[in-house]
């Protein structure tokens, strides 16, 4: 009966598919510090750049939440609102649309209240942003369906006529 092995001496250095292969080490097993100084260095790799970027946005958002609660601070009692979107239950700033104004001292909210939803573009008095105080000269109510109703006029809240 032939064996599709060749035929080796006893003891020989050959090849034998039973025994487990042994292998030598180089490098005298050091590479185990180069994966813990590498994998240090990509973790601090990483933290850097959740710090650098991360941390700008996470102030940034806090900021617009800040705006955000003071304008509706401002404008939930405000009659024209009331009539119109009713109790507020969300307000946010929209970065997008207040960038699109080209103007540095106004700002664009997302209003949602309990009788429907709209967009308040308003100019604030950039003065009384130095005192980090957002004091509103003027506001515009766009409801989702296109009516406009003004807010406040630049001499305080409108008051709408009685009927």
């Amino acid at each position: 009966m032939s064996s599709n092995f060749p035929d080796f001496p006893q003891g020989s250095q050959g090849f034998d598919p039973y025994r487990s292969p042994t292998h030598a080490k180089k490098g005298g097993g050091k590479g185990w510090i180069w994966a813990v100084v590498l994998g240090i260095v990509g973790v601090l790799l990483v933290g850097g750049i959740a710090v650098c970027c991360g941390g700008p946005y996470l102030l940034m958002r806090f900021g617009f939440q800040v705006i955000a609660q003071q304008m509706e601070q401002q404008i939930s009692d405000n009659e024209v609102v009331v009539e119109h979107l009713g109790e507020i239950q969300s307000c946010k700033l929209n970065f997008k649309k207040t960038t699109g104004t080209g103007r540095d001292d106004t700002f664009v909210f997302d209003v949602v209240g309990t009788k429907g939803t709209g967009e308040i573009t308003a100019q604030y008095d950039k003065n009384a942003q130095k005192r980090q105080q957002l004091v509103i000269l003027s506001a515009t109510l766009r409801m989702s369906n296109g009516q406009e109703h003004e807010i406040i006029n630049g001499q305080g809240p409108v008051v709408p006529p009685i009927p």
